[in-house]
């Protein structure tokens, strides 16, 4: 599978407390995928702005970006972005490219916004042995303040 997603995290704020992130990534999404990109992101952090140029396809129109925010509030990671994906009947969006800009504002407690910031992208689909499976590759990545 050809998904892909390559980008920069932007810290901003003063005196080593991170009071705002940007996540400027491009995507490249498979037009056989069903999976897409996605990014979760931690509790800590409110999503306050996104900007696509997805898809760039001659394929494809309309919005191919979703948020989702889950209620259980142990969980590390409690609202991910969907970008290219199908996860209701796996079937694969078209594909595409584009430009996505995540924009974050911290909402957590002001003594832990000089922890380090993580977020995990996923990317992809398969199918093994009939089990549909989406992002098997992921990576969480940590940026320091």
């Amino acid at each position: 599978m050809g998904t892909k997603a390559k980008g920069s995290v932007i810290l901003f704020g003063a005196e080593g407390v991170t009071e705002r992130i940007n996540i400027i990534t491009w995507v490249e999404i498979d037009p056989n995928d069903w999976g897409g990109v996605s990014f979760y992101i931690s509790q800590e952090w409110s999503v306050s702005g996104i900007t696509s140029s997805y898809p760039k396809s001659a394929t494809q129109d309309g919005e191919s970006v979703v948020i989702w925010r889950t209620a259980d509030q142990s969980a590390e990671y409690d609202k991910w972005i969907e970008i290219g994906a199908d996860h209701t009947a796996y079937t694969p969006t078209g594909g595409g490219t584009g430009v996505v800009i995540i924009e974050l504002d911290y909402i957590g407690k002001k003594t832990d916004s000089a922890k380090p910031f993580s977020v995990m992208v996923g990317v992809g689909s398969d199918d093994k042995d009939g089990i549909m499976i989406r992002h098997p590759d992921f990576k969480v990545i940590e940026v320091s303040p």
